[in-house]
């Protein structure tokens, strides 16, 4: 299928490519369905008059770029699964198939698998203008603020540059993806994704398993859409979150 259900944050999960960077902006990119279907064109199928090809958009000095592609994808050489990006749903194919056109549109699969810029892909992604903030000089009231660009839709994601996490739990020299943003009585939270998907998230305070979301009543965790699974989603508090990563960039959109 070239999607199972619909186009999901959780369906990106990285390859062998060194392209987090990309990976975290798609699960960015899922949150915002109106750039998502412009970059993701609505007439990609594998059923509806197949014709072995598949038709995204991405943008460049100031206009939409059309790139068409074939549906071959790389496998690696001891089996037939995939080299690259793959889907945390394994029959479906939009975000290899995404991955394949945009390094096309970049000049070649090398030229997005030795590390980039997040920020770049949001470009990309929406034409939209983006801002990047040092954690060593947080801005002030950040959960507001975070949860003020999350719901004018803005792209966030953050970075724990090499050789510089506080934690053994968290890959540094990664791009990450801001999901979301709360406060639960005085300690403020922001939810993460890791683009490697499962077997990859924080696992201190206010994680997945944690005691303190044993503490926390039901509807607030329905509030706040809390799930336990392991798909590289996980929750931290904005204490952790700055200890951890050094830099998080947002891309504006008008």
């Amino acid at each position: 299928k070239f999607t199972e259900d619909n186009l999901s944050r959780f369906a990106a999960k990285q390859g062998g490519l060194g392209d987090c960077w990309f990976v975290a902006s798609i699960s960015s990119l899922a949150g915002n369905k109106k750039f998502l279907n412009r970059v993701v064109c609505h007439d990609n199928s594998f059923d509806e008059k197949y014709a072995g090809i598949f038709h995204f958009r991405f943008w460049k000095f100031g206009d939409w770029v059309d790139v068409v592609i074939d549906d071959r994808l790389p496998v690696k050489e001891d089996s037939n699964k995939l080299a690259y990006m793959s889907s945390s749903k394994g029959k479906e194919f939009w975000t290899p198939l995404l991955e394949k056109a945009y390094a096309k549109f970049r000049g070649g699969y090398q030229n997005i698998g030795d590390g980039g810029l997040i920020e770049i892909a949001f470009q990309n992604f929406t034409g939209g203008v983006t801002e990047t903030h040092d954690l060593s000089e947080p801005p002030d009231s950040a959960i507001k603020f975070f949860r003020t660009k999350i719901n004018k839709n803005a792209l966030i994601g953050a970075a724990v540059m090499e050789d510089k996490s506080n934690s053994d739990q968290l890959p540094s020299g990664h791009a990450y993806t801001i999901t979301g943003a709360t406060k639960y009585k005085t300690t403020p939270l922001v939810r993460v994704r890791n683009p490697w998907g499962n077997k990859t998230e924080w696992r201190g305070a206010w994680s997945d398993n944690s005691d303190e979301w044993k503490k926390v009543p039901e509807n607030f965790k329905k509030t706040v859409n809390f799930d336990v699974k392991d798909d590289g989603e996980f929750w931290m508090s904005y204490r952790d979150f700055i200890k951890n990563f050094q830099e998080v960039t947002m891309c504006n959109l008008s």
